[in-house]
């Protein structure tokens, strides 16, 4: 147990990374962007569910000066893409500031 606490610790991190103040749907749609990568047939990061997604940004980011609560991340994280409920956070066309574009070199 004192094994796994000090290892938890080791890469426990003392400060979070700073969304810029505004910025938090540009953001949250580049996280929804790269679980829809493939290299090749392959997915190039995926979980079986999307609580590691938003449960990683309210761990170890902040939208300006403020934390980022998990059930705030959470709405932009619908547990089915295609059935997105009531809850969720639509981000806008406006909002997608950034598109990820595969290097067509490989």
């Amino acid at each position: 147990m004192q094994a796994q606490l000090k290892q938890a610790k080791e890469f426990d991190a003392n400060e979070k990374i700073v969304i810029t103040n505004g910025y938090i749907a540009p953001f949250m749609d580049l996280m929804n962007q790269l679980q829809s990568l493939t290299t090749g047939n392959t997915k190039l990061v995926s979980s079986q569910a999307q609580s590691p997604w938003y449960k990683m940004i309210a761990k170890y980011f902040m939208h300006g000066d403020k934390l980022i609560a998990k059930d705030t991340a959470k709405r932009y994280f619908p547990a089915d893409k295609n059935e997105k409920s009531s809850g969720y956070t639509f981000i806008t066309e406006e909002s997608k500031l950034f598109k990820i574009i595969p290097n067509s070199k490989k």
